[in-house]
This record gives structure tokens, sequence and C-alpha cells, in this order.
């Protein structure tokens, strides 16, 4: 079948990404965490109902931090995110 809602389906996965990025923020909003920690805190799937992040298989666990990771780096070019280096570890702080 050919694909003609091109329009439709760029707007779907703008809301979405838009929609992550809150989500995203809002798990930062008790102080310093890692991309693995906010990934903890987030709901995957939203399509399917939302699905925690411990009851996803491992491999989509990893999908997901790497996701977060990405969300986050654009945050930060958005001026909305810090990030901290802790012994190593990088910890991401909500700047509103």
């Amino acid at each position: 079948p050919v694909f003609n809602s091109l329009g439709l389906r760029m707007a779907e996965i703008l809301r979405h990404h838009e929609q992550r990025k809150r989500n995203i923020i809002k798990a930062m909003s008790d102080g310093l965490k890692t991309a693995y920690q906010i990934a903890e805190n987030i709901l995957w799937m939203p399509e399917q109902g939302g699905v925690a992040f411990h009851d996803l298989a491992s491999w989509d666990r990893r999908l997901a931090v790497i996701e977060t990771v990405a969300h986050l780096k654009l945050l930060m070019v958005e001026g909305k995110v810090g990030e901290v280096d802790m012994d190593g570890v990088s910890l991401y702080l909500a700047k509103d």
C-alpha cells in the first residue's frame, strides 16, 4: 500500500518527542539523576498504554536508556538541562 500521510506521521512523532522531553524533565524534579534513573521513572510504549521500565525486556531497557540520553542531549542544547560529572558518572539536572 502507498503511504500518503507523511504530514500526519511527522506531527505524531514531534508530539511524541515533546511529551518525552516533558516526562524527562518531570523525572528530574527531585534533583540530580543518571540517565538510567531518569529512564526508570518514565512510562515506555505509551501507544500500548504505558509500560514501566522494569517490565520491559532487557533489550528494550537498554534502548530506553539510550533514548533517554539522546533526549537529554537535546534538552542540554535547548538549555533546559545541565550535566554534572561526579567521579566519571554523568548526572543531569533540570534548569527550570
